[in-house]
């Protein structure tokens, strides 16, 4: 098919009416000739630029870069200039991409033919995505801590700044395994912390690798899957050198340990008195040394046993105990046994405990406890001694500056009422409980509160005491204090919450571009090209116009789409609360949809108050309720009237917006994880992009609230919106 000859007056009509922008410059840059595009793209009259430079009009930053590319635009080529900043009549200053081809030797052109567009959407777009990546990238690369990326193969691809820090490698270690880091003691659980991440799985282990001096560095590394879609491409990694916390840790071992061979060392006698002071109990040590059984003395009174001791200190403080319900703890010559004996005396809800020991033989170590002792109350850790029932006995001064109670505030305390309070985790409790009635050594990691109530956390280890004869006497807790660890380590896993977070959005947009965009433009462009070369008033240029304008809007949607994503992620931060009044939204949404909720002769049950308030942001929850009750509409049952329910649940902590309908369902086995995805469709019968659940989810993620669905194929589905503060 050859092209058909048109008149000089049928080529004018064709360019002066252009849609796009269409402009000669004479070989000083000057404009020549502009048609009546130039309106619509940069607001000017074609007049209002004849005869003017076109470099008065170039944003000043561009004008070298643009002068070289119209310089550069020669005979015989047709020459695409990358964008650069245009003024408008407006004073806006508009992105250009130009296409420029050179007539300056042609007669009847004498100039350079430069087609103009306003590509400056586009252009903040790319910008907008540049300036995001460059600044997840500076976090990543100046954290503090190790922060690598792998291969599924395991080997290093990128590290930053804090990794070179710790380990002292820079780029020589990349595409190296990293398995090569690990010390053997390490390798095998690296190894399978790989294994996991490349099936999807996260994990944390602590462990030692090797710098590149050779040298043991313990870190304690987060591996975790990088999910591109449903597949993994890659993992990420988190180290933190804990090498310091480790020494710290094995230095309290030591300490504890050498305490721990002292205490065994030990014994102590107990005894148990009721309220009529008869012996209810007492154990091996304290008959055994005595030279009696147990029998003589159990049910007899103390008093009774040995009268001798009426009027004594010990008499004294025991009949002080029973009074004021206050611990007492002292020492006493005893001359009918000539030794002197230290007391424990405690109170208890049918008697008095009273643990005592023969400290005459201990003189020749007195030397050597004192030492001890001035160690263990000078150290920044908290030291506390134990009895076997938990009750502090003694504590150093770094309990004292740790917790801000004294030592006679804490003794005869159990420690973990002493220091728990709201916020405690009751599971931690119940298992030091367990694990003092097993008597075995144990830490824990706890939030505890001090005596002006600052809340802070510690990190303890127990040691139990045994005497001679396996006996448990005492328990040794030497406790750390973690909260600025504690927060180091919710800080990063927060940021490494919030960078899978933020790669999963960017990535989501750039799939959105690439994939979404791609199709109409590309059909635009193939439409503009043959509909530029078909002849007017035939039926292929009229197919081919209509076939343009559903690009266009296939094109608009997605931009749409996009405009609505990125409002919710612009302003997810700054969403400020209103007072909101439920049911009035809710019936505006109803009204807006009624002629659709009449056509399907709907039925909708509201139980909201009619005066319930709640703090929000009400064009959320307008959008919410808009898409929920288009969704029913959508699927509804073609079996049944479509019926709606909207009802909201008050309690204690929350409330729970309840919105059913009795549609056709979704089977959740099926959608699983997709169900809020972007462009995620379950019925392809019904027209759809797939965007409502998703802009539901983000939108009410973005005022703190949460969602759930239960549903069903074919009876119906319910969507639960859980508010955390409900009523203004």
């Amino acid at each position: 098919m050859t092209a058909q000859s048109h008149s000089p007056d049928f080529y004018e009509k064709l360019v002066l009416n252009s849609s796009e922008m269409i402009t000669v410059l004479d070989a000083d840059n000057i404009f020549s000739f502009v048609n009546m595009a130039v309106v619509g793209v940069l607001g000017y009259q074609p007049e209002e630029l004849l005869g003017r430079s076109v470099l008065e009009f170039i944003h000043p930053d561009d004008v070298a870069f643009a002068t070289d590319a119209l310089a550069g635009i020669t005979t015989g080529q047709s020459s695409l200039i990358p964008p650069f900043r245009y003024r408008a009549k407006s004073g806006n200053w508009i992105w250009t991409l130009i296409t420029g081809s050179c007539f300056l030797e042609d007669p009847a052109v004498q100039g350079r033919i430069v087609v103009w567009r306003d590509v400056t959407e586009k252009e903040e777009a790319k910008q907008q995505l540049e300036a995001s990546e460059a600044h997840y990238k500076s976090l990543i690369y100046n954290h503090p801590d190790a922060v690598f990326s792998l291969t599924l193969a395991g080997k290093i691809k990128t590290i930053n700044n804090g990794f070179t820090k710790i380990t002292g490698f820079t780029s020589e270690i990349i595409n190296a395994p990293f398995t090569d880091l690990a010390h053997p003691t390490f390798f095998s659980k690296v190894t399978q912390a790989l294994t996991d991440a490349s099936n999807g799985k996260s994990s944390s282990i602590k462990g030692k690798i090797i710098d590149k001096s050779g040298s043991a560095v313990y870190l304690s590394l987060t591996i975790m899957p990088v999910i591109v879609g449903d597949s993994v491409t890659g993992i990420q990694g988190i180290g933190k050198d804990i090498s310091q916390l480790k020494k710290s840790n094995e230095k309290l071992e030591r300490q504890a340990e050498r305490l721990n061979s002292i205490f065994e060392s030990v014994t102590q006698p107990f005894i148990v008195i009721d309220k009529k002071w008869r012996y209810a109990y007492v154990n091996k040590i304290f008959t055994s040394g005595l030279g009696k059984d147990t029998s003589y003395f159990i049910g007899k009174s103390i008093w009774e046993i040995f009268p001798e001791a009426i009027g004594s200190r010990f008499y004294n403080e025991c009949h002080e105990v029973v009074r004021t319900g206050r611990s007492a703890h002292f020492d006493e010559y005893i001359p009918m046994f000539d030794v002197t004996l230290t007391y424990n005396i405690y109170p208890f809800p049918d008697g008095i405990t009273v643990f005592f020991m023969d400290i005459t033989k201990q003189k020749e170590v007195e030397s050597e406890l004192q030492k001890l002792s001035l160690v263990a109350s000078k150290t920044t850790n908290g030291v506390v001694l134990m009895d076997a029932e938990g009750k502090i006995e003694w504590v150093n001064d770094g309990f004292t500056k740790l917790t801000g109670y004294s030592k006679q505030e804490a003794l005869g305390r159990i420690p973990s009422e002493l220091l728990q309070g709201p916020g405690s985790d009751p599971e931690a409790e119940k298992r030091i409980r367990d694990s003092y009635k097993k008597g075995v050594p144990f830490s824990e990691e706890v939030l505890n509160f001090k005596k002006n109530g600052e809340r802070f956390w510690m990190h303890f280890e127990i040691t139990p005491i045994f005497d001679e004869n396996g006996n448990l006497t005492s328990f040794v807790s030497i406790e750390t204090d973690i909260t600025e660890l504690k927060k180091k380590e919710e800080e990063a896993a927060m940021l490494a919450k919030d960078l899978f977070a933020h790669n999963r959005d960017l990535e989501q947009f750039a799939y959105i571009v690439s994939h979404n965009l791609r199709t109409p433009v590309a059909n635009i462009l193939g439409l503009g090209s043959l509909l530029s070369t078909t002849e007017r008033h035939t039926q292929q240029f009229e197919k081919a116009l209509s076939l343009l304008n559903v690009s266009t809007l296939q094109l608009d949607a997605v931009i749409k789409d996009l405009n609505n994503i990125l409002s919710v992620r612009n302003h997810a931060l700054s969403v400020t609360d209103e007072t909101v009044l439920l049911s009035q939204v809710i019936y505006e949404v109803i009204e807006s949809l009624r002629d659709r909720l009449d056509s399907c002769h709907a039925s909708i049950t509201i139980a909201v108050q009619e005066n319930l308030k709640i703090k929000a942001t009400k064009p959320y929850v307008y959008s919410i309720f808009y898409n929920l009750l288009s969704n029913s509409i959508k699927y509804r049952s073609s079996d049944r009237p479509l019926h709606i329910s909207i009802s909201l649940e008050e309690r204690e902590e929350y409330s729970i917006i309840r919105f059913a309908d009795n549609g056709i369902g979704i089977d959740l086995h099926k959608a699983g994880q997709k169900l809020f995805m972007l462009y995620k469709r379950f019925h392809s019968h019904v027209e759809g992009r797939g965007i409502g659940l998703y802009m539901v989810k983000n939108q009410a993620e973005a005022m703190g609230w949460s969602i759930k669905v239960n549903s069903n194929p074919g009876q119906g589905t319910e969507f639960q919106l859980f508010l955390n503060a409900h009523t203004a």
